[in-house]
């Protein structure tokens, strides 16, 4: 007997139509399967080069990218006049509507929403996905904030 996955029930889940300002994220690709909870060595690889080249404080957003099941883009909005460096690259991604929920709790929760927003919500919305991949906003840091107070969004880029 399959036990239902802990997380956000259908009725809990809000999506709201928003519109997400432009983006320029370096972002490094992790490839093959991975968690996103075991994606920090990805972000961290990033996060080191903005460090060691003084780009921390300029920091507008943290991202990632499910670009299908076996290739992730984790990175950061630094900005749109950053070059990337060796071994990571830009991801621009144009002003655009947005089906987003906002997510709390641990990342494991983050599944249920996706079939609530992909199963659920878009058939019915009379929306289409747009030729940009899911995003996933990150607003904290899993290393140093419980699992019960993350917040994640996820926006799923529309056609206009």
């Amino acid at each position: 007997m399959r036990r239902p996955l802990p997380g956000p029930t259908d009725s809990a889940l809000r999506v709201e139509i928003i519109t997400l300002a432009p983006l320029t994220i370096i972002a490094k690709r992790r490839v093959g399967a991975c968690p996103i909870r075991d994606l920090g060595p990805t972000f961290g690889a990033v996060w080191s080069w903005a460090a060691s080249n003084g780009h921390t404080t300029r920091v507008r957003g943290i991202y990632g990218l499910p670009l299908d099941d076996d290739h992730y883009d984790a990175g950061f909005d630094f900005g749109p006049d950053l070059a990337a460096p060796d071994g990571m690259h830009l991801v621009r991604i144009d002003r655009c509507e947005c089906a987003q929920i906002r997510m709390h709790g641990p990342y494991e929760n983050l599944e249920p929403a996706l079939d609530f927003l992909y199963g659920g919500w878009l058939p019915q919305s009379g929306r289409e996905p747009a030729d940009v991949p899911l995003i996933h906003r990150f607003y904290n840091d899993p290393d140093n904030t419980p699992e019960s107070d993350l917040v994640t969004d996820l926006l799923l880029p529309l056609r206009v």
